[in-house]
């Protein structure tokens, strides 16, 4: 009987720390965290919640030494990211952002550009100064909003 109520007591503890551990975002590149922490006026031990990163609209991460954008696609309602002189290789963490019109990525390390055709609403695209390879993910694209 005490070894059922111990597991049911367990359990619970899980799931309520699962639930609480999912209204917060997670960023692996402390340099994203700390900068994304300034703009909401945070402090650098604070916390980032999913609501909190859904409100935001605007991201200027100029020469902020970032590398790494996981984190990133909690900020579904962003419209304009700014990421020049960066260290940024990896894409992949923005194909969620569909409300996305201006992305200013120059001056990083970028190579694949496969992961942009998922922002449907871009309006504006920097990518010079990177090492892009293969223009071919930007056909979808109108040529006047691409600046290399």
């Amino acid at each position: 009987m005490l070894n059922k109520l111990f597991i049911m007591i367990s359990i619970l503890f899980m799931a309520s720390f699962q639930v609480y551990a999912s209204e917060f975002t997670q960023f692996p590149d402390p340099h994203l965290k700390l900068a994304i922490l300034e703009i909401l006026k945070k402090d650098d031990d604070e916390d980032i919640t999913i609501q909190e990163a859904e409100s935001v609209k605007f991201l200027p991460f100029s020469n902020e030494n970032i590398d790494g954008l996981e984190g990133l696609q909690y900020f579904k309602n962003l419209n304009h990211l700014d990421l020049n002189q960066n260290k940024i290789k990896d894409l992949n963490p923005l194909t969620t952002l569909i409300n996305l019109e201006i992305l200013t990525l120059s001056d990083n390390f970028i190579q694949d550009i496969s992961p942009l055709p998922s922002l449907i609403q871009l309006k504006d695209l920097n990518l010079n100064h990177n090492h892009v390879k293969d223009l071919f993910p930007l056909k979808i694209y109108r040529r006047s909003l691409i600046y290399f």
